[in-house]
């Protein structure tokens, strides 16, 4: 048999590592599509690492659980009157202004950039009230200012929109800031209230399986007594590991050439599974750690409730009651108010999302996804008749909203005549 030349040779041993390497390819990708519920995405494996990068780097999440916590409550401090607010002082809070490119009041909130400088005496003043997506909304209220301009009162008037919401309040937290500022001779024309999320899920998932009252502020046990034995502090550092060890793997494997593999996003794609498993298992650890024994001074006030349908019916209650006695505080002093209600992803067939947006929004096993599910809010507030409606203005509209990396971008859609503009979806009562 005639001897292949040495050209040729190279030629077939690369066409034949070509061939085996799409073989493995296609192998994985097989693989991949019997493990995953998605089909499979370069642009959407590269979004989950981008997230995952987020986490490891400074929680994105301010907003998380315990486990956040323990990382020093990305720089909040507690408040005589409000829970809690971010200490100006801190250098956790330093590293979250510049990722957001916001400022910070003297008051420990958020300062949008674009409202940094002192506004005029005769400024129109908005104050955005509520949790994280509240807080978002701030950040995006040149947005916001721009449509109130197409008001014909407000066409040739300074419009100012002022931060009051934070990750993680809950009703009656938006109640006491508002009592609080108004108090100090804080001036408001307009107040936004959009919240109903944390209302519900953070007792649920938080406050009630430690023991502790739940319409305290989220994680008061490790506010109030900090972080009570040394065992729960390993475990806090362990999950802190994780956090890092998750966001180091992302990042390499989103380097070229393996974000373009199928096989090493296979890969990838288990290793972070495997250890995001045992993330979850650290954490159920430390919140079982940190239950410990009760005091008044970590759990409040003794609760009990007959059935959790009697629990999300109190917790709907309290963020009805917060809205009623906000709306009536601002109709005292002569503040137009308006209540929306946060979307809930987790209500079936709400809104049609994308690989990139679900993957950023919405996890099959995740521990809000309980007490979100059922959406007792709108069925206890349809109850409820004009009182209801006293309550709320109008539903936060899912259909406008976009969030491929944990925030939203918020639209221009708030009313330019002060009622609720036909792109809202109009509270059904």
């Amino acid at each position: 048999m005639e001897r292949l030349s040495r050209g040729k040779r190279i030629v077939f041993t690369a066409l034949t590592g070509i061939l085996a390497l799409l073989l493995v390819e296609f192998v994985s990708w097989l693989a991949f599509t019997a493990m995953d519920s998605e089909p499979f995405s370069f642009q959407g494996l590269s979004a989950e690492r981008q997230l995952v990068m987020d986490k490891g780097d400074v929680d994105e999440n301010a907003f998380e659980s315990f486990e956040r916590a323990s990382r020093g409550i990305e720089g909040e401090v507690v408040h005589p009157f409000l829970g809690f607010v971010h200490s100006p002082d801190d250098q956790e809070t330093h590293r979250l202004m510049e990722r957001f490119q916001v400022g910070i009041s003297e008051y420990g909130f958020f300062v949008p950039s674009q409202f940094s400088e002192t506004p005029s005496p005769e400024a129109y003043r908005v104050g955005i009230f509520g949790g994280s997506v509240a807080m978002a909304l701030s950040n995006y209220g040149d947005l916001l200012v721009s449509v109130l301009k197409q008001s014909p009162t407000l066409a040739d008037q300074e419009i100012v929109v002022i931060n009051f919401a934070m990750g993680g309040y809950k009703q009656p937290q938006q109640l006491m800031v508002l009592s609080y500022f108004l108090s100090l001779g804080e001036r408001l024309d307009m107040v936004i209230n959009l919240d109903g999320f944390n209302e519900v899920a953070l007792p649920f998932v938080e406050n009630v399986p430690n023991g502790v009252f739940p319409f305290y502020p989220r994680a008061w046990r490790i506010r109030a007594g900090h972080l009570p034995d040394l065992p729960a502090q390993r475990c806090a550092g362990r999950i802190d590991h994780l956090y890092e060890k998750r966001a180091d793997h992302a990042k390499r494997f989103e380097a070229w050439p393996w974000r373009r593999s199928v096989t090493c996003n296979l890969f990838w794609k288990g290793l972070d599974r495997r250890l995001a498993v045992t993330q979850q298992a650290m954490r159920e650890e430390m919140v079982e750690r940190l239950s410990g024994e009760r005091s008044f001074f970590l759990n409040g006030p003794a609760y009990s409730y007959d059935s959790e349908e009697e629990l999300f019916h109190d917790l709907a209650a309290m963020w009805m009651r917060g809205s009623v006695q906000m709306h009536r505080l601002c109709q005292g002093n002569g503040i137009a108010y308006y209540h929306f209600l946060q979307p809930n992803q987790y209500v079936p067939d709400s809104k049609p999302m994308g690989r990139e947006e679900r993957t950023a929004s919405y996890c099959e096993d995740h521990k809000y996804r309980e007490p979100k599910k059922r959406d007792i809010r709108t069925s206890w507030l349809a109850e409820k008749g004009s009182y209801g409606r006293e309550c709320l203005s109008g539903i936060f509209p899912w259909s406008l909203l976009k969030c491929p990396r944990r925030y939203t971008k918020i639209p221009a859609a708030i009313s330019t005549d002060w009622d609720i503009a036909s792109s809202w979806t109009p509270w059904p009562i």
